[in-house]
């Protein structure tokens, strides 16, 4: 019974974010992925469709979809998509990591024509895989009892307590500290003592999937929030703002030892000098390629020419250079933002203590929709998949003991559901 709750409850919490503002929500959306360099060519996945996973490579300054590996849902009961991914070079071959909640799966796709499963590794600890990525030699899981660290043979090495709604908000790096970009905070953790020592503020108009950039070489940290890209030093101590044209800001990234980093913020990316933050180059991306766009998910990447800037752009995936002049893209397909199936909630547990952890999920609602959710004295928002539903997770209210209701409402589809929850 508890596996099947927890099968039942498969949605990774960082695709609560698809529709940004100024999208129309007519197409399914690209909002995160991975790329990488293998034997010169870019490969670049995503997870978003929800219908597997999709890689595309660039063959003759084109992207064409090269590979796609399904879940089986007739095996897994309701475990039908892959939610993350991570890409690693191992020796000479090409493989990719993914996570389905429950499980942890390896793939060699170094010829992408046969991709081929490598090994399946469920965590007997019951914990549920929201995101992967790869930091070094190591793979990291991200879950709902935390990050774990595994070697390449799928045996976990170390583990930390730290959870994060948006699994792609976590900066796991060499060193101390792991970042951990809250609603509103950046915060920092310190491997050593396995806790948070310091936290600082920024601005967020909404929560959503956004990733900052550590320069370890010369102790500098780069965000992007809601109203400017800042550098911070690892202390916590705010060194330069420069307030981008947005109202969003989402990820900065690009390549150690360079003079200039890159950031997205919904309209577009930017490339700016790391000694003022001051823009180098910069491209709107709501209308290249296709419309609809929304700049979002970024990846640098560097090949013998130059410089790739990989973005996850809403309605499609764009592949720029080191000018931002655009080489490809591939477009997303087309998809019904309304409700396809019948409302519901479900939860990991009806009744917890005061501040406890709770995951929160349901669908039925619109594709796209925000959606308030009301507890006790708490509100929060989300918004859902391509399919019309979501995953997050909320706190238990510090009230008195009581039986109560938690109610999902769907601020455009008018729809409403609720379920019971017992406050210990």
């Amino acid at each position: 019974m508890k596996m099947k709750l927890l099968i039942s409850a498969i949605l990774l919490i960082s695709i609560s974010m698809l529709f940004m503002p100024g999208a129309k929500g007519q197409s399914r959306t690209y909002y995160l992925g991975d790329a990488i360099i293998y034997n010169g060519q870019v490969i670049i996945g995503s997870t978003n469709l929800g219908n597997g996973l999709e890689i595309f490579k660039l063959e003759a300054d084109k992207l064409v979809r090269a590979a796609k590996i399904n879940l089986f849902k007739a095996q897994y009961a309701d475990a039908d998509k892959f939610y993350d991914l991570a890409f690693s070079q191992e020796q000479e071959k090409l493989y990719v990591y993914l996570v389905d909640g429950r499980y942890l799966y390896k793939y060699d796709i170094s010829d992408l024509s046969s991709p081929s499963l490598v090994s399946q590794i469920r965590d007997n600890a019951w914990d549920y895989f929201m995101g992967v990525d790869k930091q070094g030699d190591k793979i990291l899981t991200f879950g709902l009892k935390g990050i774990k660290v595994w070697n390449l043979d799928g045996q976990i090495i170390d583990s930390y307590n730290l959870i994060n709604q948006f699994a792609y908000n976590i900066n796991f790096q060499p060193g101390d500290f792991i970042l951990d970009m809250a609603a509103d905070r950046l915060k920092f953790y310190d491997k050593n003592s396995r806790q948070f020592i310091r936290e600082v503020p920024f601005s967020s108009g909404e929560v959503h999937n956004r990733k900052v950039m550590a320069d370890r070489a010369s102790g500098e940290i780069y965000l992007v929030d809601d109203e400017a890209l800042k550098k911070y030093d690892y202390s916590g101590q705010l060194k330069n703002v420069f307030k981008h044209i947005s109202n969003r800001g989402y990820d900065v990234d690009g390549l150690a030892g360079q003079d200039h980093l890159y950031f997205t913020d919904g309209k577009g990316v930017v490339k700016f000098a790391k000694s003022n933050l001051r823009p180098i180059k910069w491209a709107y991306t709501t209308d290249l390629g296709e419309s609809n766009g929304w700049a979002m998910g970024l990846k640098v990447l560097k090949d013998g020419i130059g410089e790739k800037v990989v973005i996850f752009n809403n309605s499609t995936i764009l592949l720029l250079d080191q000018d931002l002049k655009m080489i490809s893209y591939a477009a997303a397909d087309a998809a019904d933002v309304q409700p396809s199936e019948n409302l519901f909630l479900r939860l990991d547990k009806n009744r917890a203590a005061p501040n406890s952890a709770v995951l929160l999920n349901g669908g039925g609602y619109a594709a796209g929709e925000e959606l308030a959710i009301i507890f006790a004295s708490q509100s929060y928002l989300v918004k859902t998949d391509s399919d019309g539903r979501f995953t997050t997770i909320i706190n238990v209210p510090s009230v008195l003991s009581v039986k109560t209701d938690i109610k999902v409402m769907g601020k455009s589809s008018g729809l409403s559901y609720s379920i019971g929850f017992e406050i210990e």
